[in-house]
């Protein structure tokens, strides 16, 4: 039907999540369709986590599967990809710095560490409170960084300074 013919892996998926008016369908997509649609497209964002955080219309896909695979009804059933998906973030293998630090301060990246901070659980939250510790300088002295900062008291509860001190 349509819709695995839009979501087939590859450059058209690609092209889509990027555009300023496909990209909505496919955001509509993850909300609405099936789990497999889904995990689909965050098979495609596990891949490249940076280029994606840093496109303007696919942050907003990523958000929203962030989101789906946090909360909700296909969370349990999408686990297996919001861990690929997480660890893309986490990960040093193509770089020193892992994606996640990379973004923070990028005029799109940004929403994306706070959405990732909004929906961490378990382990998950043990490594995003280790990256926040680690940038936390950058963090303080910039308008996005003082937003994720935010969104990490809001979620963890407590303020920024005891952030550094390790709890």
């Amino acid at each position: 039907d349509l819709v695995d013919i839009l979501l087939q892996p590859g450059e058209q998926l690609q092209r889509l999540v990027k555009d300023p008016y496909s990209s909505n369908v496919i955001r509509s997509l993850v909300v609405c369709g099936t789990p497999d649609h889904v995990k689909t497209v965050m098979k495609l964002f596990s891949q490249d986590v940076m280029k994606f955080s840093r496109n303007r219309h696919a942050s907003l896909v990523l958000e929203k599967c962030l989101e789906v695979s946090a909360f909700g009804v296909k969370a349990v059933s999408l686990s297996q990809e919001r861990l690929e998906l997480m660890n893309a973030f986490f990960s040093t293998s193509r770089s020193a710095s892992p994606p996640l630090l990379q973004i923070m301060l990028d005029r799109f990246g940004n929403y994306i560490v706070q959405r990732v901070i909004e929906t961490c659980n378990g382990a998950e939250k043990e490594e995003v409170k280790r990256l926040l510790a680690m940038a936390l300088p950058k963090l303080q002295s910039s308008a996005a960084g003082k937003h994720i900062l935010a969104a990490a008291a809001k979620k963890f509860g407590f303020k920024v300074h005891s952030l550094a001190a390790g709890h």
